[in-house]
C-alpha cells in the first residue's frame, strides 16, 4: 500500500513537472514575430516568413522538418544573407503559422504552399534547402517544379524508405498513441492532431 502511495506521488510530480500549458498567441507573437510584415496571406494561410538579404541575389528557400521553425535557419540566414535572398517559413502546422484550416498537411499541400509563396514573393527560381521533413517536401517540389527550381540542397531529408517498411506505405500510428487518444480530452487530442485525425480517432 505504502509503494502505491509513493508511485502516485512520484507520478503525480512527474505530471505537474512536465506540464506546459498552452500559451496565448499574443505572447507568442511577442517572443518570436520580428515585424508584423512576417506575417503574409499565401494559400489560404497566415504564413509565417523572414525574407532577409539583397533582393536582387540569387535566393534561398530554406524549408524546416518536422516539429521545427524558420528559427531553426537563423544562424545560417545571419551568413547566407550576405550574397543570398534567404527566404524561411513556418510550414503550416509549425510555429507561428499555426494549423492549416482545411486540416490538410499533405505533400501537395506543402508543395502548393511553397509555390504560392514563390509567387508572392516574385520568385521565378530559387535554391530550395530542406531538412528531414523539409529535405521531403524540397525534393518532391524540384521534381514537380523543375523549371522553379536552381539547386537543391537536402539534409537528412525525410520520405526515403525506412529499414524493413516499403517506400510509400502509409503511417500507422504507435499504439500508444492510439490509447492516448481514448482517455485524454477529446479538446486535448483535436488541439494537437489534424482535425480529420481527432475527430476519428477521439
Amino acid at each position: 500500500m505504502i509503494a502505491l502511495v509513493v508511485l502516485g506521488v512520484l507520478v503525480s510530480c512527474l505530471i505537474v513537472w512536465l506540464w506546459t500549458p498552452d500559451k496565448p498567441r499574443a505572447e507568442l507573437d511577442r517572443k518570436y514575430l520580428a515585424a508584423p510584415s512576417d506575417l503574409l496571406d499565401v494559400a489560404g494561410l497566415r504564413l509565417h516568413v523572414r525574407d532577409s538579404g539583397p533582393k536582387d541575389a540569387p535566393a534561398l528557400v530554406l524549408l524546416h522538418g518536422f516539429a521545427s521553425s524558420l528559427h531553426t535557419w537563423e544562424p545560417w540566414a545571419r551568413i547566407l544573407e550576405a550574397d543570398h535572398r534567404v527566404v524561411r517559413l513556418d510550414l503550416p502546422g509549425a510555429g507561428l503559422t499555426g494549423p492549416d484550416p482545411k486540416g490538410d498537411y499533405s505533400q501537395k499541400r506543402m508543395e502548393a504552399v511553397v509555390l504560392a509563396l514563390m509567387d508572392r514573393l516574385g520568385l521565378q527560381r530559387a535554391t530550395l534547402v530542406g531538412n528531414s521533413m523539409g529535405g521531403r517536401v524540397a525534393w518532391a517540389f524540384a521534381a514537380a517544379h523543375p523549371k522553379r527550381v536552381d539547386k537543391l540542397v537536402l539534409i537528412s531529408p525525410d520520405g526515403f524508405a525506412s529499414p524493413g517498411r516499403a517506400y510509400g506505405q502509409r503511417f500507422e500510428a504507435p499504439a500508444m498513441l492510439k490509447i492516448m487518444t481514448r482517455v485524454l480530452p477529446r479538446r486535448s487530442c483535436a488541439r494537437s492532431s489534424p482535425p480529420r485525425t481527432a475527430t476519428r480517432s477521439a
